[in-house]
């Protein structure tokens, strides 16, 4: 049985008419040879784009967490029940983003997810640790161990998730 191939029929800036299958359209940011620092500046403005998504959600999500949930019902289970809206959030960030970039292969998209983890956890050393006016050290040995590690287990999925969705996507 063979593949349902869509046809798309395109007017050219010329004025004619073409019809293409969708394997021969790609995307218009995506060329056939891109040189290094072009590829590179187009990761990490995509690991930007990941970041600013997912941060901005993880804000809005913290400043709930700690205003409204937390004293209700303490640090743990607060931070627990953020998880699973966070990892929605990396699942729809990361989807989004690999459906609407051009193809890239797997070790981009993982660069991508890795290089947004940079920023994310700079995001994260400022804002926390500069609004709580603690050490580094402060911050890791205060962590609660269950939700600490929930919250490792995240990063990593964080980081993973552009390329886990790249092969999802072929």
């Amino acid at each position: 049985m063979r593949p349902n191939r869509r046809r798309f029929t395109i007017t050219m800036a010329n004025g004619t008419m073409e019809t293409l299958n969708d394997s021969q359209l790609r995307h218009p940011n995506e060329q056939a040879a891109t040189s290094r620092p072009v590829l590179m500046r187009r990761i990490a403005l995509s690991a930007l784009v990941f970041f600013l998504m997912v941060f901005a959600v993880g804000f809005v999500l913290g400043v709930i967490r700690v205003t409204w949930v937390q004293p209700r019902v303490g640090t743990r289970a607060a931070e627990l029940l953020e998880m699973p809206l966070m990892l929605i959030a990396i699942v729809i960030a990361s989807e989004s983003l690999v459906r609407s970039g051009p193809r890239r292969r797997f070790v981009e998209w993982l660069t991508v997810g890795l290089f947004g983890l940079g920023l994310l956890v700079m995001a994260e050393a400022i804002l926390v640790l500069g609004l709580r006016g603690m050490s580094l050290r402060e911050y890791v040995a205060n962590r609660d161990p269950i939700s600490g590690t929930v919250y490792a287990i995240m990063l990593l999925v964080y980081a993973a998730f552009p390329a886990f969705s790249s092969v999802c996507r072929r």
